[in-house]
């Protein structure tokens, strides 16, 4: 997928956790970039998301990504 950083969201490293909000479910996952180590606010690039949970999903599902700690929304899916 092609994850963008909010503008005014800290900087999201290559490995980091967050939580992955999808309609009701809540889970931790882990961002792994495929085209830098680090994003950057207001920057995109293909990651992927390595859930802690198997997340029920359908093609074009909207997701909300929020910093590990503290927690604040960094990304719309």
């Amino acid at each position: 997928m092609r994850l963008s950083l909010v503008a005014g969201a800290p900087p999201l490293k290559n490995q980091s956790q967050v939580h992955l909000h999808h309609y009701t479910t809540e889970t931790v996952a882990k961002v792994v970039l495929y085209e830098a180590a680090e994003l950057l606010p207001g920057q995109s690039a293909w990651a992927e998301l390595r859930t802690a949970a198997p997340l029920a999903c359908a093609p074009g599902d909207r997701f909300i990504v929020r910093q590990f700690s503290p927690v604040t929304t960094i990304a719309a899916v």
